[in-house]
């Protein structure tokens, strides 16, 4: 039996999905039929508790619309394994996923760690890409539309939590509408 002998005194803040706090959330159960990654915003996708990535402005500029709503952000699974995709936009960095046809939960209320492209602080909106370019991938976070042929859009309901200096996970706090 191994012990372990080493650690380190400044852990990582976070990961990607994980629920940040100890306040009240609000989560509904969805799966994909492609492989979806952790802290990534979703949409719903056609049937009963389908998702998908956000594949154009109206997938997220609407959040009050019945027919278009965002679902929420992706929450973190510690049994799942990492899928063979660059997830995050920055080279080399894979992040675990859930396969197609898995059941995942996905938090609609409450405070959750994702990957922002930029730097941010809490007074910037949140637009969330739906057309991956350069790198960056659908489902991600931002503060602008990403230039003047907007890949990005507006989310209300959300807010970044604490500022970053640069790409990295930041906390987003959420509270969509029903």
């Amino acid at each position: 039996m191994g012990f372990q002998t080493e650690y380190t005194m400044a852990p990582d803040i976070s990961r990607l999905g994980l629920v940040d706090g100890v306040g009240p959330t609000e989560k509904v159960t969805g799966y994909g039929d492609t492989v979806i990654p952790f802290g990534r915003v979703v949409v719903y996708g056609g049937a009963k508790d389908k998702v998908r990535l956000p594949a154009s402005a109206t997938d997220i500029a609407d959040t009050n619309s019945e027919s278009r709503p965002v679902v929420g952000v992706v929450l973190a699974q510690q049994d799942m394994e990492n899928q063979p995709e660059n997830t995050l936009g920055v080279s080399g960095a894979n992040v675990p996923a859930y396969p197609a046809t898995r059941p995942f939960s996905v938090m609609r209320k409450g405070r959750v760690t994702v990957w922002c492209e930029q730097a941010v602080t809490p007074l910037d909106q949140v637009f969330v890409r739906f057309t991956a370019n350069g790198g960056n991938v659908q489902g991600n976070v931002r503060k602008d539309a990403d230039g003047t042929t907007a890949t990005a859009a507006l989310l209300k309901g959300v807010r970044f939590a604490d500022p970053i200096t640069g790409p990295g996970l930041v906390i987003l706090e959420i509270n969509l509408p029903a």
